[in-house]
């Protein structure tokens, strides 16, 4: 044998730990040795808590006022939190339409000059892909604590495609979690029932963690309906529309502005974050 050639003994090398099945998997794991870190919901809005990383979706038929609701929540957000910051996508209305709507929840906030507080992009020129891109860039740049994605059917091409309905449902998910912000979804119903348009709205609803029926009422009023909450929440069904102030909520069959819930974000009022000095020149 040739002296310069070691032979290996394979019986006298270490035997290596086998990886157990708990420690492969350890990252997704709900492991009750660990505690988790408490976050505080971002707000509640009439009893429910809008937590990071989780999906509200208000569902509606067109023209019921789906809008409407979305800005009664991003203005009671605002108002009961100086903390909380809102990223809202409009993807079906003139530059116009998504002034005026941009003003009134300006107005309801008390919010009297362009604030990052709460950014509304418009997006209604652009394609359904360079869209997506586009909403998925904005939302990872400006890492808001809400984002409202009013006209999701917008980002997709096929809300009957099993496949791409799928993946975007994926990637809302992981924006969601990603960024650490709460998604507030608005859809469209059938014309023929109460269910969200296609493939897409039927998934969607299955993975939201809260589900919000319009229905239209009048010319001037909608009715809300939680269809259900993750968490268990609940609130009585309530009307909205426009009032003789503009935009506001409606106990049912009486015409009294509702009071938004006490908010769960401030534990402590914090000065550090003054409301703006009202002002005449409204800039957006």
């Amino acid at each position: 044998m040739n002296e310069d050639v070691k032979v290996y003994n394979f019986n006298s090398a270490p035997a290596l730990k086998k990886q157990s099945n708990a420690e492969k998997y350890a990252d997704y794991i709900d492991n009750l040795n660990v505690q988790l870190p408490e976050v505080p919901a971002i707000a509640n809005w009439r009893g429910i808590d809008l937590c990071r990383q989780t999906i509200t979706v208000i569902k509606g038929k067109p023209k019921s006022k789906k809008s409407a609701l979305a800005q009664l929540i991003c203005a009671d957000i605002l108002k009961q939190s100086s903390k909380a910051n809102i990223l809202y996508f409009d993807t079906e209305m003139s530059e116009k339409s998504v002034r005026i709507r941009t003003l009134s929840v300006a107005k309801m906030a008390n919010i009297h000059n362009f604030s990052e507080r709460f950014i509304k992009i418009k997006c209604r020129k652009m394609l359904n892909d360079e869209r997506k891109k586009f909403v998925l860039k904005a939302i990872a740049d400006f890492k808001c604590d809400i984002v409202v994605i009013d006209g999701i059917m917008d980002l997709i091409n096929d809300f009957n495609d099993i496949k791409e309905s799928s993946a975007l449902i994926t990637t809302l998910g992981t924006i969601s979690a990603e960024n650490n912000c709460h998604l507030i979804v608005l859809l469209h119903q059938n014309k023929n029932n109460d269910r969200a348009q296609g493939h897409f709205g039927y998934f969607l609803e299955k993975k939201s963690d809260t589900l919000i029926d319009i229905k239209f009422c009048d010319r001037e009023t909608s009715q809300a309906k939680l269809e259900y909450d993750r968490d268990g929440a609940w609130f009585k069904d309530f009307e909205f529309g426009f009032g003789a102030d503009g935009l506001q909520y409606f106990d049912k069959n009486e015409k009294i502005e509702y009071q938004p819930a006490k908010n769960y974000y401030e534990i402590e009022k914090d000065d550090d974050f003054p409301m703006p000095e009202p002002s005449d020149n409204v800039a957006f």
